[in-house]
């Protein structure tokens, strides 16, 4: 059965009424589903285990708590029940801006959601607004293939982007812990990580602390990690160096067989390569060795 896709945002699941009036909601023994938004405790809303968020602005936090204590919650957060508890679907930001606000209650719109839908509800909400950074998104497009065993195909449909940008976006996850950070922190773009992930991995780190360094425009670091590709491509191979007795034995028995032999040492071992080029030749040899 084809899932509905839902990348068309939040505004189905809140109910035309999200603007009207909120009534206190009494705490009952199993929540009913709710059509129109109401208000409840804090403290009764556990997080959303899903969240792919993990950084969140102190100046902003601050800016939002300053707006929810002149003109309230604005807009509801959707919770789902959960025995006499809820647990938060959208909506972080400000369950932490109420409390940082010293709220008691704040709307909410109650609704029975799955736990494969709040996993897509939550990344879609972040990804419209632009409030993740390049590896909370790509941790949250990691989440819906492996939580939904989708393609990336699927997940760029579910979320409204080209399939480029999820391919490219979950790269950055084979980067290492110590690059993704600094992507995370912004210190790096998306950019300098795709231009990193072109080169050999064990030099990924050390060449992101020069970008860092040398704060390297992403086309600057383009071009160094060609440079680098070159570079680990074209290193010259250090000369072998043949025992001049060896080098006497393969000429005495090339000479004797009238046919190219190489001798290959390892150890105190090693092969004797006899080269011929029909099978006339190969009966000749035969021949001559064997009598």
């Amino acid at each position: 059965m084809t899932r509905k896709a839902l990348g068309k945002g939040l505004s189905s699941l809140i109910p035309d009424g999200a603007g009207q009036a909120m009534a206190p909601m009494p705490v009952p023994a199993q929540p009913a589903v709710l059509a129109r938004p109401m208000e409840i405790d804090l403290d009764r809303i556990d997080p959303n285990p899903f969240q792919p968020r993990q950084y969140f602005s102190e100046t902003e936090m601050a800016e939002l708590s300053a707006s929810i204590l002149q003109h309230g919650v604005v807009q509801p957060i959707l919770v789902r029940p959960r025995g006499d508890r809820f647990q938060l679907v959208v909506g972080e930001r400000r369950v932490r801006a109420a409390q940082r606000a010293a709220l008691m209650r704040i709307p909410a719109v109650v609704k029975e959601i799955s736990e494969d839908e709040m996993v897509e509800l939550v990344l879609v909400e972040n990804v419209q607004r632009e409030n993740l950074t390049p590896i909370e998104e790509a941790q949250g497009y990691k989440q819906l293939v492996d939580r939904l065993k989708a393609t990336q195909a699927d997940v760029a449909k579910r979320v409204g982007k080209d399939r480029s940008t999820v391919a490219n976006s979950l790269r950055l996850l084979s980067l290492s812990q110590f690059i993704q950070d600094e992507i995370g922190h912004g210190n790096l773009t998306p950019g300098h990580g795709r231009a990193l992930l072109a080169m050999p991995p064990e030099v990924r780190d050390k060449m992101a602390r020069r970008i860092l360094k040398e704060t390297l425009s992403v086309r600057q670091a383009e071009k160094l990690a060609t440079s680098e590709k070159q570079d680990s491509t074209t290193k010259i191979a250090k000369p072998v160096v043949v025992d001049p007795n060896t080098l006497a034995a393969e000429e005495r028995l090339t000479h004797a067989l009238a046919t190219r032999v190489k001798i290959h040492r390892k150890g105190e071992g090693g092969i004797v390569e006899i080269a011929f080029h029909n099978e006339e030749e190969l009966e000749r040899l035969f021949e001559f060795i064997v009598r």
